[in-house]
């Protein structure tokens, strides 16, 4: 009997799934970030660049990719909020973010009642221990 296994949110990394030598093929799951590997769009070229330059020999992953995406949004507000930070002040500098392009997920806003920085992902399969885009960016909400 064929199986197909679905994940999402940490299930959806390769290394994880490859874990099982070759058992995890055909996985289909819900990506929220590019490949960290392999993409040649802009601003993934330069997360490596940096990855490799503050943490020589760190593989990129989508794990390591998260946290550079949120630290560059979290940087954001604390810019928008000026030199008297208060945590007020960073909320409605979060709160002012509109369309905010980081180049990596789809433009980020928030609002006073959105504090949810992501609606997007995309349906991706395991093939040959990589995942292979299914679909584009879809509304996940």
């Amino acid at each position: 009997m064929n199986t197909t296994l679905v994940s999402t949110g940490p299930l959806t990394d390769e290394k994880f799934l490859n874990v099982g030598g070759g058992l995890g093929e055909g996985v289909i799951g819900m990506a929220l970030y590019p490949d960290p590997q392999r993409s040649t769009k802009s601003s993934i070229v330069e997360y490596r660049k940096i990855l490799e330059k503050y943490y020589p020999g760190h593989e990129p992953n989508r794990y390591n990719l998260y946290g550079y995406l949120y630290t560059k949004l979290f940087v954001e507000g604390i810019k928008r909020a000026g030199k008297n930070l208060t945590r007020e002040g960073f909320i409605k500098s979060m709160e002012s973010i509109k369309n905010w392009e980081s180049g990596i997920i789809p433009p980020v806003s928030f609002s006073e009642t959105d504090h949810h920085a992501q609606d997007e992902g995309f349906i991706v399969e395991l093939k040959k221990g990589v995942f292979q885009p299914l679909t584009d960016w879809i509304l996940v909400d």
